[in-house]
């Protein structure tokens, strides 16, 4: 019998073998079922030595008594093993400094899918620079959604061990609901903050595109440009929105 395990984000694992009441064991992991080599063979011992494996990938474990005639019982726990830190230092080229500073979220996906392997909160800095200081590695698809924008998707990033950096490329104004698109229902919120400033009743900082501290009729050309556009999604396609 093979139990199975998937490598998840991990590059390295070790497997333990808890709750032993059997005894006389030899563990195995495998690439594939009923391959003919093992990739680590660990006879006796109740822990593998650290395994190389690739991410997301099935693996296969076997688990047998050496005389095949011991019997008992065990657990198999799959255990990510301490790997160097890293960090993502990212931009965002053209932010506005004006606006100072934007909460964020930063999405890691497996490349070409749907599937989210982590989430980051981050706030963009008046400079467009942002930090997450401890991340994922590997290779992943990365959403960055900051409020007010449309999101913005970048494909097949790298995140090694150490520092990475990330420029996220320029991103669109105007989705004041932050629900993924620019369209008439951000307009309704646009249209009652028309003509007033900072300290007005109806002034809405979100209808503030560019920051100068009054919605008029630069902000609603900036409106304009970003109407009618969705942000990006996971899966990302080849050929982004924008």
């Amino acid at each position: 019998m093979y139990y199975v395990f998937n490598s998840g984000s991990n590059s390295e694992v070790i497997i333990n073998l808890q709750g032993l009441t059997a005894t006389d064991l030899v563990l195995s992991v495998f690439e594939s079922s009923c391959s003919s080599s093992a990739i680590t063979c660990t006879l006796g011992e109740s822990q593998s030595p650290v395994i190389s494996v690739t991410p997301f990938t099935n693996y296969y474990v076997r688990v047998h008594s050496v005389s095949f005639h011991s019997t008992g019982t065990f657990n198999i726990c799959v255990e990510k093993t301490s790997s160097e830190i890293s960090t993502i230092n990212g931009t965002i080229p053209g932010w506005n400094s004006s606006c100072g500073e934007r909460n964020a979220t930063v999405k890691l996906y497996q490349p070409a899918t749907a599937t989210q392997v982590a989430s980051y909160n981050v706030s963009i800095q008046s400079d467009g620079s942002f930090n997450i200081p401890a991340i994922e590695i590997g290779t992943f698809d990365v959403i960055v959604k900051v409020v007010g924008y449309l999101a913005k998707g970048i494909r097949d990033v790298v995140i090694a061990a150490g520092v990475n950096s990330l420029s996220v490329g320029s991103i669109i104004n105007g989705n004041m609901n932050n629900d993924g698109a620019v369209n008439i229902t951000d307009f309704s919120l646009f249209a009652p903050a028309f003509s007033s400033v900072v300290g007005d009743a109806n002034y809405n900082p979100f209808a503030d595109l560019n920051c100068d501290g009054a919605v008029n009729i630069t902000d609603f050309s900036i409106f304009v440009t970003g109407f009618s556009k969705v942000g990006d999604n996971a899966p990302l396609t080849p050929l982004l929105s924008h």
